[in-house]
């Protein structure tokens, strides 16, 4: 019983705001080129100049981002679009989300292995691994297997 009104106390004080973070992994031998476009909404595309990486296949946890020691400078290719390389085996923060839902400043991402090509809409809930790590967080992340 206490756990229960703990429980109601404390989503009743955070408004039942779950938070999350949104991860890509190039489980794939060569590097990924992702071209992401912005919302509509975003005014100022250097808001996203930078995304943390590093060079391995992470386990995809809620705390992994302070694991990802290394930055991408971002590429822009116009106003509405800025492009990255992934390289091989690598995990990177693409950005947040709140009660499951990506904000993290685009709508998708072109990903490109080679001469495959795939589009990720980041909130396709289909596409996108969801799992809840704790009571009030959760991640999210896609495979890149092309």
């Amino acid at each position: 019983m206490k756990k229960l009104i703990l429980l109601v106390l404390t989503m009743s004080l955070t408004g039942c705001t779950i938070t999350g973070r949104y991860y890509l992994r190039n489980l794939s031998d060569q590097p990924a080129i992702v071209t992401i476009v912005l919302n509509e909404t975003l005014n100022k595309w250097d808001t996203l100049t930078t995304l943390k990486y590093d060079d391995n296949v992470k386990d995809i946890k809620f705390g992994t981002l302070r694991s990802l020691k290394k930055n991408f400078i971002l590429r822009q290719i116009d106003m509405n679009r800025l492009e990255f390389t992934i390289p091989p085996r690598s995990t990177v923060f693409i950005g947040i989300g709140m009660n499951t839902d990506f904000r993290g400043g685009f709508q998708q991402a072109k990903i490109k292995v080679g001469d495959k090509e795939q589009t990720l809409t980041t909130n396709d809930r289909e596409q996108m691994n969801i799992k809840m790590s704790g009571l009030m967080n959760f991640t999210g992340h896609y495979d890149i297997k092309l």
